[in-house]
């Protein structure tokens, strides 16, 4: 059933079994209805308080050892709890127009389903029924969805489209397939090991014409595109420990982006494709850095002896959000990465990671 948590009349209905039913039913009303304006007033901006550099932030936030998905402005504002009663919600992930969020809910029985939030109407959708589903990404233009199920004792990519329908199956292999990533409408990129380890492959829509990109007896893969479809990075272990390489989207001109003996993972790319945010422990912690999109220019971001995880860059690339464990839990901080100014963004008790920033 869809959840309207986030519509006027799901706030309503939310805070008034929350505030019960007794003799001051009539103050509870009032008090719920001014509460629901208040949050509605909050959720869809319409106080225009903030300025075109504040933005909402997706995140996953884990209370009484279970994980919820939460929201939070830019200016560490308005930090909203979407999952409501829910005990399990995770890896939530914007639409490209910045409407929708699509999540993974576990229930009762273990299974993983996929889900979306319209974050106008508040109403919540199951898109997947039964199994384990996982990693869902939105196409470019918003119409469909790529995730990752297990089918028997593998991993297989999927498609469907945003609503849940026209569901297909895109690998059958005696190998697990995942970590997709749009290359453009048309085209996906994943990861397999049906050779034998790890490659970056590359398919159509409906699943034709199946490529290795790699072709390399050492370990790649999560593979990211590039904003404008050109560039594809990933991650290697092919000189002994993990690197971040990039590629033509035929497989063509493989390239050390970072080249240290260190660990380098988790590229993700800036909005204007200009630049790489990504993690390394080069200096024995997790810590955040950036680079030219060649590997030119790097800059260290974070600078602790804790971990600073799960980059996220900001709707005009001049910020980046993640998590670090600098307080002995995770919180979300905020850099400019103009001027390295660093800011909390929540100071809970509870963990808070896995940061997305709205694309707009």
């Amino acid at each position: 059933m869809a959840n309207k948590s986030l519509s006027p009349e799901g706030l309503f209905y939310f805070l008034l079994k929350s505030y019960g039913s007794d003799a001051s039913m009539t103050k509870n009303l009032l008090i719920a209805g001014l509460l629901s304006l208040i949050i509605v007033i909050i959720v869809f901006g319409l106080t225009g308080c903030g300025s075109h550099k504040t933005y909402w932030i997706a995140f996953t936030a884990m209370p009484e050892e279970h994980e919820q998905i939460h929201m939070i402005k830019s200016d560490g504002t308005n930090h909203i709890n979407l999952s409501a009663n829910s005990k399990w919600q995770f890896n939530p992930v914007w639409s490209p127009d910045g409407t929708k969020l699509v999540f993974v809910n576990n229930d009762e029985n273990d299974n993983s389903d996929i889900y979306t939030l319209d974050l106008v109407s508040g109403s919540r959708v199951q898109l997947t029924h039964g199994g384990n589903n996982t990693s869902p990404v939105w196409s470019p233009d918003n119409s469909k969805l790529a995730f990752v199920a297990k089918i028997g004792d593998f991993l297989q990519v999927f498609v469907m489209n945003a609503d849940g329908s026209g569901e297909q199956q895109l690998t059958d292999t005696d190998a697990d397939n995942w970590a997709p990533s749009w290359l453009e409408p048309t085209r996906i990129v994943y990861a397999s090991n049906r050779d034998g380890n790890a490659e970056i492959y590359i398919m159509k829509l409906d699943g034709s014409k199946q490529i290795n990109l790699t072709n390399n007896s050492a370990l790649d893969d999560s593979p990211v595109c590039s904003p404008d479809g050109k560039i594809i990075s990933f991650r290697s272990r092919r000189d002994s420990n993990y690197e971040i390489y990039s590629m033509n989207t035929d497989g063509s001109n493989p390239f050390n982006l970072t080249r240290n003996k260190a660990d380098d993972e988790n590229p993700v790319w800036s909005h204007n494709g200009k630049r790489i945010a990504f993690v390394s422990k080069r200096n024995g912690s997790e810590d955040i850095y950036l680079m030219d999109f060649n590997g030119s220019k790097l800059t260290r971001l974070t600078s602790n002896p804790a971990a600073d995880c799960w980059p996220s860059w900001s709707p005009d690339d001049s910020e980046i959000v993640y998590a670090s464990f600098r307080d002995t839990n995770w919180e979300l901080f905020k850099t400019n990465i103009t001027n390295g100014n660093q800011a909390y963004l929540t100071q809970t008790p509870i963990d808070e990671f896995e940061p997305f920033c709205a694309p707009k």
